[in-house]
Parts: structure tokens; C-alpha cells; sequence
């Protein structure tokens, strides 16, 4: 009996040191939590290079040709034919019945009845025009002679018009230059009857302008002094914005453009554009003069608590630099070289240099009237 108790309590040790070690070793794997690494944040770094940084905002330039009646309508009938809108010497500009309209290049206008024993500017004008369309030989006199008249006669036959051999008051009209575009009255058509003193063509005069409309809330992207460059059948023309604006009822702003040294935008050049009473362009409008040297992205440049600009090299080293312009993400930078390497802050840990901002967000994508940033 003894024994068997001796056996009975040694049982019951072993199977509660057994329960012990069981416990232990469960509350330990439940508590213990396995501490992962911490990874090591990538260092980004960027190579500096020689760069150009500044603010090209693009908007829409509005060329406007004025344009002056240059012929009114002296015939009377039905109109049977509209000539093209550009007019070279010798064109059939308007046909009134079976009379024509000729454009002629002269300086004078035409005032009378031209035809034989006729002398004077206005019929050298017109024989000037018969020898440049093929119809008459020689140089012009200024005497309405029967070879004149011969000449005159082949034109109207090959245009389909009344063979008369002289031109009637009203069928020549003078243009001091062609080519040149000319635009027609609104009503005027095949078939539309005519009476006379109908404005039938009207011709480019008088110098062009040229603007840019905005809002007002964009004024702040075309500053007067701004360069503004474009192009036109491959020709640039660049122009800068005047101190001049005004502003509509509906409350957009127009300012105008010059030529840098005040004259007019074409100058010399205007007959490079279209002669259209209204054009429109692309143009680049620069607020600043671009800075050039040396840029490394805007992430890379960052400020002590007292304003200084500096960058940290690959070593992890900082070295000072002095910032003159920003666009487009790239800070163009004094204090280091081409080729120096520099690290780029990761997201949220930068502090930007004073004077080297983020570019604005794009304002749109279509020329006018929203403008589209384009820095660089």
C-alpha cells in the first residue's frame, strides 16, 4: 500500500511539471512577435548639366488687316459672275451682265471713259496691264491707239465679256499693289441685281494690329514688356506687349503687341502674312528673360532655417549654392559644377529653396482663351 502511494504521487509531479512545460512554451509563442528589418530608404541622386530654365506661356495672337471699299458699283443689270478672293493684275473681279470688272494695278484711281484719242496715266495703267497679261506688245504710252483697242477687245472675247475695245467708267478698278485679297459685298452673288452705288469689293489698307485676348484673371501671364514669338509660313516674327489694353463688357482684357523697338510687329515684312481681315497664331508669350547654367531638379535643393540654399553631394557632404531661376522641376544653381552629383530628397522630406519653387500645374491645353504653360 505504501508503496502504490509513493508511485501515485511521483505520478501526479511528473504530469504537472508535464502541464508547466506545456504552458510556458504556448504563452511564449503567443507573446513573442518577430521584429522585421527596417529597410534602408534609396538614396536618388542626379547628375548636374547645363540647362536654360523659364516660364513660355502659349496663347493665341489675332492679326487684323483693315479693310477700305475699293470699288463701288458704277453698272447696273444682273450679276452673272464673282471673280477669286485674290486679285492679280488683270483679274475679272465682278461680271455685271456682260461687263467686267478688271483690276488693274495702279497708283492712280480711274475717273473717266477710257478709248480711242484717250491720253494719260490712267491708259498707261491700263496698256501696262495688257502687256503684262500677254494681250499687247511694246511699252506703254499713254495713248489710247487702235492697237490698244485691238488688245482690249482680245481680252474681253477670251473673258466673256462685250467686245467693245474701250473700258467704260466702273469696269476698271485700281489697286496701288497686286496680287492682293480682296473680299466681296455680303450680298453680292450670281444673280443678285445690282443698281450702282453698291460697295462691291473692298482691298487691305492701313497698317495691321496685333493682340491677345485674355481674361482678367490672366493678365498676370502677359505683363507689358513680355516677349511674344511666332510664326508665319516659316517666317518668326517676334514682338513685345505694350503698356496699351482694353477690356470688353463681358469683361476680357485685349493687349497689343509692338515690334521690341516700338515700330509695327511685320514692319518690312507684312506682306509675308495673309492678307485676311482676321488671322489667328500660336505664339509663345515669355513673362521673363530665360535663365542659363547650371541645373539639378528643384527635389535636390534645399534650405537651412536661415534661408540659405544648399545641395547634398553623393558623399552626403552639403555644399552652398545660390539659386537664379526655376522652371519645369530644374533649379538653375551657382556654387557647383557640371557632372557634380547630388542627392535628391525623398517625397515629403525636402524643403525648397526660397526663389525655387515647383512649376505651376498646366492652366490648359488650348492656346486662347486659357494659357499653356511650357517651361523650359
Amino acid at each position: 500500500m505504501k508503496k502504490r502511494s509513493i508511485l501515485t504521487a511521483l505520478g501526479a509531479l511528473i504530469a504537472a511539471v508535464i502541464i508547466f512545460i506545456v504552458g510556458w512554451w504556448a504563452a511564449r509563442a503567443t507573446l513573442t512577435t518577430t521584429t522585421e528589418p527596417t529597410p534602408t530608404a534609396e538614396v536618388l541622386t542626379a547628375e548636374a548639366r547645363e540647362g536654360r530654365v523659364g516660364r513660355t506661356f502659349n496663347f493665341s495672337v489675332t492679326i487684323q488687316t483693315p479693310f477700305l471699299p475699293v470699288a463701288v458699283n458704277q453698272l447696273s443689270g444682273v450679276v452673272t459672275k464673282v471673280g477669286p478672293a485674290e486679285a492679280a493684275d488683270g483679274s475679272v473681279l465682278v461680271v455685271v451682265g456682260d461687263q467686267g470688272i478688271i483690276a488693274v494695278e495702279s497708283a492712280l484711281p480711274f475717273y473717266r471713259d477710257l478709248g480711242p484719242g484717250v491720253r494719260g496715266e490712267d491708259v498707261r495703267a491700263l496698256q501696262s496691264t495688257l502687256i503684262h497679261t500677254g494681250y499687247l506688245a511694246g511699252e506703254a504710252d499713254g495713248v489710247f491707239g487702235s492697237l490698244t483697242a485691238r488688245a482690249l477687245s482680245a481680252f474681253q472675247k477670251d473673258n466673256g465679256l462685250a467686245q467693245t475695245g474701250d473700258a467704260p467708267l466702273g469696269t476698271l478698278y485700281a489697286f496701288p499693289s497686286l496680287p492682293a485679297t480682296v473680299t466681296y459685298g455680303e450680298d453680292l452673288r450670281p444673280s443678285a441685281v445690282v443698281a450702282g452705288g453698291e460697295t462691291l469689293i473692298s482691298a487691305p489698307s492701313g497698317e495691321r494690329t496685333f493682340t491677345i485676348t485674355v481674361s482678367e484673371s490672366q493678365q498676370e501671364f502677359v505683363p507689358a514688356g513680355a516677349t511674344v514669338t511666332f510664326t508665319v509660313g516659316g517666317e518668326e516674327f517676334v514682338a513685345t506687349i505694350a503698356e496699351e489694353r482694353t477690356m470688353s463688357e463681358q469683361g476680357d482684357v485685349t493687349v497689343h503687341l509692338l515690334r521690341p523697338d516700338g515700330a509695327s510687329v511685320c514692319d518690312t515684312r507684312c506682306d509675308l502674312l495673309p492678307n485676311r481681315p482676321k488671322t489667328t497664331v500660336l505664339a509663345q508669350v515669355q513673362p521673363e528673360a530665360p535663365v542659363t547654367g547650371v541645373t539639378v531638379p528643384v527635389a535636390a535643393v534645399r534650405t537651412t532655417p536661415d534661408g540659405q540654399a544648399f545641395v547634398t553631394l553623393a558623399d552626403a557632404t552639403t555644399q552652398e549654392v545660390t539659386v537664379r531661376g526655376s522652371g519645369q522641376g530644374l533649379a538653375v544653381v551657382d556654387g557647383i559644377n557640371v557632372g557634380t552629383i547630388v542627392q535628391i530628397s525623398p517625397a515629403g522630406t525636402s524643403t525648397p529653396a526660397a526663389g525655387a519653387p515647383e512649376p505651376s500645374p498646366d492652366t490648359g491645353s488650348e492656346p486662347s482663351p486659357e494659357p499653356t504653360p511650357s517651361e523650359g
